[in-house]
């Protein structure tokens, strides 16, 4: 079993959509990939760091300065420029290994240039695992 087979679609924001663009996307998954015109995967955006955009590093939260950043700042001011990234030839067993090592609940495939194919949660690991068990008992 091989990520090519375990992937799922992972929705994914361009360089340059703004923080408003995001949120939409947020709704669906806890964490969205950025991606540079030709589909490289560049990194990551969660809700966490949509805020962080908006709330001055010195201010409270209560009525935010900043709110309006949502409509200007962009994806890639607040983006996470690391992310745990595989080939779509990587084992299940590398996979898991690589989410363990980099404490990640996901890992994008890419091809070798980069350009975003899918990504795996360990959910996605338990179905295929689940389905092949399922398979083999019959």
């Amino acid at each position: 079993m091989v990520a090519a087979n375990i992937m799922g679609i992972a929705e994914a924001l361009r360089i340059g959509s703004t923080i408003a663009e995001a949120l939409p996307a947020l709704r669906n998954s806890s964490v969205v990939p950025v991606v540079d015109d030709e589909g490289r995967l560049n990194g990551t955006i969660d809700a966490y760091g949509l805020l962080k955009g908006l709330v001055p590093s010195d201010g409270p939260l209560g009525l935010l300065p900043g709110i309006g950043g949502l409509e200007k700042g962009k994806v890639e001011d607040v983006m996470e420029r690391g992310f745990a990234s595989t080939g779509p030839e990587a084992s299940a067993s590398s996979l898991m290994a690589l989410m363990e090592a980099k404490k990640a609940l996901f890992v994008f495939v890419v091809d070798d240039g980069m350009r975003l194919l899918g990504r795996v949660t360990p959910m996605d690991i338990l179905e295929r695992l689940w389905e092949y068990k399922e398979r083999q008992g019959r």
